[in-house]
């Protein structure tokens, strides 16, 4: 499980242009030789180390799930059952056979403990978090363990992107297993409002620079059409989600008309582009071999007319 704290209090006290620096300068430490801090957020993109969209692919992947986990900056009643059912569904959205054998993996290969790993007590406490159900010393001998629901499959929770090498490989084959025999009902994580200390988190996502990265991150992989209809997942997809999910803000929180302002021009036609838009191009990259990012193109055309001028907002 990985923690987005730092990724979060960096997206709500730091400026737009030096969050996305101090990104770009960590995950890609090789540029620290040929560009300075004090260069424009434009010319550092344009290096040559960022015509591996891999690399912004990471970059994407950090700020979607500092923007989606919600226990600390979101304005939740019991923080800490949502983080319980955040474990349950990683868990088994990385294909483990039994909560249990997660659970052995994880403490067998801690090797920072000298302490002998006890199986058994720590799957009373796992089956205790999962089930919310008193501690007990015996879990009852009925007790099957929780399935993860189709539902839970989305390409959106954020929580898939992000683990071990291991892990994440298990995570997208069980993920792409399921849309290829089946697509299931598509359902991103609730909206869910933001505690005051945290109003920033908006703030990033609604910026004239954060929107400038996003555009010029699609401008990349839309001019390697050997991209656009590649088997595994990249880039693409991890833009869609946060299309997405800038989408359904605008629509669900309280955003004042400067946020919204930016994303009508956002999604508006865009020299980049040849003066088409963002959303018009993406109608036309329905048949892309990846299931998941399938999945989102449709999302996010079923949002679309959030992103458009003169239209209701519902």
């Amino acid at each position: 499980m990985q923690d987005f704290n730092a990724i979060q209090f960096l997206i709500s006290f730091l400026s737009p242009e030096h969050f996305l620096k101090y990104l770009l300068l960590n995950l890609c430490p090789s540029i620290r030789r040929c560009t300075l801090p004090s260069e424009s957020l434009s010319s550092i993109i344009s290096l040559p180390e960022f015509e591996d969209t891999l690399i912004l692919q990471q970059i994407l992947i950090l700020i979607y799930n500092g923007l989606k986990e919600m226990r600390m900056f979101g304005d939740l009643q019991d923080p800490d059952s949502y983080f319980i059912e955040r474990q349950r569904i990683h868990i088994q959205a990385c294909g483990y056979e039994s909560d249990a054998e997660y659970l052995r993996t994880v403490m067998q290969s801690d090797r920072s403990s000298m302490k002998k790993s006890k199986c058994y007590s720590n799957e009373i406490l796992l089956k205790k978090m999962i089930f919310h159900i008193p501690y007990c010393s015996k879990p009852p001998p009925t007790m099957e363990p929780c399935r993860v629901s189709p539902k839970d499959f989305d390409p959106g929770c954020p929580f898939y992107y992000l683990n071990t090498l291991e892990d994440g490989q298990r995570a997208f084959q069980n993920l792409l297993g399921l849309y290829k025999n089946r697509v299931p009902d598509l359902v991103l994580p609730d909206v869910i409002a933001l505690r005051k200390e945290f109003k920033g988190i908006d703030a990033f996502m609604f910026s004239e620079t954060f929107l400038d990265f996003l555009m010029e991150c699609f401008v990349k992989w839309y001019r390697k059409p050997e991209l656009w209809k590649r088997d595994s997942p990249d880039l693409i997809l991890f833009i869609l989600l946060i299309l997405c999910l800038i989408l359904r803000v605008s629509k669900d929180r309280s955003i004042c008309d400067s946020y919204r302002k930016r994303m009508f021009d956002f999604f508006g036609p865009c020299p980049k582009l040849e003066n088409r838009s963002l959303l018009d191009i993406t109608k036309e990259l329905p048949n892309c071999r990846n299931p998941l990012v399938a999945a989102m193109i449709k999302r996010v055309i079923s949002l679309s007319h959030l992103g458009r001028r003169n239209t209701p907002n519902q």
